[in-house]
């Protein structure tokens, strides 16, 4: 208990002798919003008194911290600051004088060992504590620094600036990482560890909240989606309910950070043409590029067989990808750009592409080709093996009881834990179709978590709950319409035209999102996008122009309302999936086409089989459902290339689920996806979508918000989830635990 108090005064310390002047506030302060990555630390701490703030209310929490405070830190955390060493003393360091104002403590903390200065006797006090320093710092007050001095090998921390971090730091900055410690973050948005830069006030609070209460190892925590995914492994299914179970139990050689930063994982490098591990060039007019990646040793599948890089990769992407076997396939694109793989050493990989991608640092995919192989290729996706794949996560699932739940297990194997041990203990994942039964489950506290959850209705009923906390986080998924331009009615634009301008887009979000979403008449790329083109807008709500368009169609309105061509009534079927806010809208959808004289009939489908069949083999007239995609550059060619058609011939490989085959949409998508240079990917951007607004094979409707529920005790460290996308929001559950408050 004495050894705790010591560590606790000397974080007292070491944030208050950054300010002059302090005041303690039990409140928060005025420049650390609830936004603010820290603010859970810094708001623990201050109602605690462990932090104080300035007399302005502020806490500057981007303040740096100096090297004399940090052996200020020091000293008092070991006692040492008993007094001033005498001033007869030769002084340890030429620059810290018996007169300056630390001398006794940094005197009293070289003397014991603690810190050291640099080789030309200097100590640099007004310095700043660099985050590497901080490392150490943390993981010798935690009683890790032996763990951390024996640790051999490359950085396990996923951070695009590795190789600055010091040899001498290198285990302790992997620990201070480590799920069992999490004494540190990552900078945003570069994906850094900045480890020769100097800790500001927040990270050294984040730093202390996480040392005065580490995370907890143990527990179960489940999580409630309304879909249940129709396949696990990412080769053979495109369903967000799928991506947030593979982020637990997939791994991959490139890291993505929720802000779209990529960063290294199980590859120590992410290519770039600075360092040349990234080249472009022509031969005989013909471009090529090459791109190095540099492997990690001792990984291990979740069956622990050693992960074999040449054989794994080479099987996934030729076998699993390009050899057409595999059924459902969402996409090819970019591996069939690939001339060949060639490894110079076991854990060396160099690509070299016959075609410009601009996708070509985000790895390659790998799989366990001795755990696949043991049945055909074609046998694949049907076989039990799919039900229990085998990978490199921080976790492997345990059971798929079909219809009910999976569960997943921490992977031994990992090599991420770095020695740790794993905190939650199981994750179950239920599936709950209607929203309004998973609202019941929030309520009695039988879930954890929400994810693809509620909507904005059950959301506004479970506020009042005081053990969950509600998120609203942007989306880059948005709702729409996917018409089937081989279906006779929807064949012909003015018909999709009219549908477009039919649509009370605002009435929708007011009425069934509640305000909540917001209307997307921009297509694909988030509100923001450099791709996105100025003033290019979907058609808004337009009823006489709606009209309009299917009276020159041919569709004329009968005694009833509806409309009618050659005796035949206008009639499309709307189908989705089960969600109550899909119902909702489907039924205001309804009225709104009886506007304009079509009649709609609605079809709610079970999620697994809408994804997994009845989209993909293009059985629909009109779908509603959301894409999305990478918050910085969502590609597009695999939803409007004429080669994505899924078809029986491709073995419904391809996302093009409209069909739509237009040559200036195909070229203009296909350029912007394979170019690197970004203003010829700017200008193909804006004529394929310039082309999408004119073709209307698809309509957008909103951009989601997404809802998640989890319960205020559920801690999600270093948590930078501020927009939802492709990475899904489980992309670091291996640091989530339950927190002791």
């Amino acid at each position: 208990m004495r050894r705790f108090l010591s560590i606790v005064l000397a974080v007292v310390m070491l944030l208050a002798v950054c300010s002059p002047v302090l005041t303690a506030r039990a409140a928060g302060f005025k420049d650390v919003a609830a936004s603010y990555w820290a603010y859970d630390a810094i708001t623990a701490l201050a109602a605690k008194k462990v932090v104080t703030g300035y007399a302005d209310g502020t806490f500057r929490p981007e303040a740096k911290v100096t090297r004399e405070e940090f052996a200020k830190m020091i000293a008092v955390a070991k006692s040492l600051a008993t007094g001033l060493a005498p001033v007869t003393a030769k002084a340890k360091f030429s620059d810290v004088p018996a007169t300056r104002w630390s001398y006794g403590v940094v005197e009293a903390a070289a003397k014991a060992g603690y810190i050291k200065g640099y080789a030309d006797g200097t100590f640099k006090p007004a310095g700043f504590i660099t985050r590497q320093e901080l490392a150490v710092l943390g993981v010798r007050v935690l009683g890790k620094e032996a763990e951390a001095n024996a640790f051999t090998g490359d950085p396990i921390v996923w951070a695009n600036d590795l190789k600055s971090i010091s040899s001498w730091a290198i285990g302790a900055v992997t620990l201070a990482y480590r799920p069992d410690i999490q004494i540190m973050t990552y900078r945003l948005p570069a994906g850094v560890v900045a480890p020769q830069d100097g800790s500001t006030r927040a990270e050294c609070a984040y730093a202390i909240y996480k040392i005065i209460l580490p995370p907890q190892v143990g527990g179960k925590v489940t999580i409630a989606q309304t879909q249940e995914p129709d396949a696990l492994p990412s080769f053979a299914t495109s369903m967000m309910a799928a991506r947030e179970l593979e982020m637990q139990f997939e791994d991959s050689l490139i890291y993505e950070f929720p802000n779209g930063t990529l960063a290294p994982r199980i590859s120590l490098n992410v290519p770039n043409t600075a360092d040349g591990t990234w080249k472009v060039y022509k031969v005989d007019g013909k471009d090529y590029m090459t791109t190095t990646y540099y492997l990690r040793k001792g990984v291990k599948w979740s069956d622990g067989v050693p992960v074999d890089y040449k054989a794994d990769i080479n099987y996934a992407v030729y076998e699993i990808y390009l050899s057409g076997k595999v059924s459902q396939i969402p996409t090819t694109d970019p591996y069939d750009k690939i001339e060949k793989i060639e490894f110079p050493d076991p854990y060396t990989m160099v690509i070299t592409w016959n075609a410009l991608t601009p996708f070509a640092n985000m790895g390659l995919p790998i799989l366990p080709s001795h755990y696949y192989s043991q049945v055909k290729t074609e046998d694949l996706t049907a076989s039990d093996l799919i039900k229990k794949p085998v990978h490199l996560g921080p976790y492997q699932i345990k059971t798929w009881s079909e219809g009910a739940y999976i569960s997943l297990v921490p992977n031994p194997y990992w090599f991420g834990w770095a020695g740790s041990k794993p905190l939650v203990q199981e994750y179950d994942y239920r599936w709950y179709p209607d929203t309004n039964t998973m609202l019941m489950n929030v309520q009695a506290g039988a879930c954890d978590v929400t994810l693809i959850g509620l909507g904005a209705k059950e959301a506004k009923q479970a506020a009042g709950i005081k053990t969950i906390k509600i998120q609203y986080i942007p989306s880059t998924y948005w709702e729409h319409f996917d018409l089937n331009v081989d279906d006779p009615i929807l064949s012909d634009v003015n018909v999709r035209k009219a549908i477009a301008y039919g649509i009370g887009y605002q009435d929708i979000v007011d009425r069934v999102h509640l305000g909540v979403r917001s209307v997307n008449n921009t297509l694909i790329f988030f509100p923001g996008s450099q791709y996105t083109k100025p003033g290019t807008f979907t058609p808004a709500y337009d009823l006489e122009m709606a009209k309009k368009l299917l009276d020159q169609a041919g569709w004329k309105v009968g005694a009833d309302g509806y409309r009618y061509k050659d005796g035949k009534k206008l009639t499309l079927e709307l189908s989705t999936t089960t969600r109550q806010d899909r119902k909702d809208s489907g039924v205001v959808l309804q009225a709104q086409m009886k506007q304009i004289g079509i009649d709609i009939v609605l079809k709610f489908l079970n999620s697994t089989y809408f994804f997994g069949t009845y989209c993909t083999h293009r059985m629909f007239q009109i779908a509603m459902f959301a894409w999305g995609g990478d918050p910085v550059d969502p590609s597009g060619y695999t939803m409007y290339g004429a080669d994505q058609i899924p078809t029986e011939a491709n073995n419904w490989q391809g996302q093009n689920y409209t069909g739509i085959n237009d040559k200036t949409l195909n070229d203009a998508f296909y350029t912007a996806t394979h170019e690197v240079d970004t203003a010829i990917r700017i200008k193909n951007y804006f004529v394929g979508l310039q082309r999408l607004t004119e073709l209307v094979p698809e309509i957008p409707l909103n951009w989601w918000v997404d809802i998640y529920t989890p319960k205020t005790n559920l801690a999600m460290a270093g948590f930078q989830y501020s927009l939802s996308s492709s990475l899904g929001y489980t992309y670091n559950s291996e640091l989530w635990y339950w927190e002791k408050k």
